[in-house]
């Protein structure tokens, strides 16, 4: 492992992010790339279309 690797390897094991970056569980790709199951994705995929479902319906009728 490259010495810069390891630095940001050692970094992200103790917690420390870049300035400004989100936090993994606040950012959807991130969780979504954790999921290694393809069954976890695909509910998790239809979790998120609902809910974005339900967010159009609500700005429609906001109208």
């Amino acid at each position: 492992m490259s010495r810069q690797r390891r630095f940001q390897h050692d970094r992200a094991a103790a917690g420390v992010r870049a300035p400004g970056s989100p936090t993994p569980e606040k950012n959807l790709r991130a969780i979504r790339a954790a999921l290694v199951v393809p069954q976890d994705r695909e509910a998790f995929d239809a979790g998120l279309k609902a809910v974005l479902d339900e967010i159009r319906v609500s700005l429609d009728l906001v109208r």
